[in-house]
């Protein structure tokens, strides 16, 4: 279930991190988000990625976000849920969901090999350092795993599939 409820996380029922941030305006770029979110909430999230339409150079009205902890989580969602964003005259108002992959290193798995990753810069998932001196500083993304291509199951995929 990904409906967000904020009652059942202050009660302690649902400790989910990740999130789907909803209703981006179209024209926020990913550093435009990351600064929007920092004003507020720096260095209490060590993922974010704002999907983006490749061919239209805009995103697509979400974005995953990782909180380090549950108290960010809550905090997050009371002063930005049902509130407008701030730019671009916009009517969106800002919703939540749960993302169906939950946590920094599971999201890091999905995304070092997916093709994402050989777009811009700008428009690749950016992960930032939980704890210790570097918090909320960007870290580099993980390479492709190695022989990611020439995994059995992989090919054998391929394979029944040609």
């Amino acid at each position: 279930m990904n409906g967000f409820d904020l009652d059942r996380i202050e009660r302690g029922q649902d400790n989910r991190t990740t999130l789907m941030i909803r209703n981006i305006p179209n024209k926020y770029t990913q550093q435009m988000l990351i600064d929007n979110i920092n004003a507020s909430h720096e260095a209490t999230y060590d993922f974010l990625y704002l999907r983006i339409d490749f061919k239209n150079k805009c995103n697509v009205g979400y974005a995953f976000i990782n909180f380090i902890n549950v108290k960010s989580v809550i905090s997050f969602a009371k002063e930005r849920v049902g509130k407008k964003w701030g730019k671009f005259n916009s009517e969106k108002v800002c919703s939540l969901s749960y993302a169906n992959i939950q946590g920094k290193e599971t999201l890091i798995k999905k995304f070092r090999n997916s093709n994402v990753m050989q777009e811009e810069e700008a428009y690749r998932p950016k992960i930032f350092y939980s704890n210790g001196p570097l918090k909320g500083q960007e870290e580099v993304f993980p390479d492709k795993e190695p022989d990611f291509e020439n995994r059995p199951e992989k090919n054998s995929h391929h394979r029944q599939h040609r």
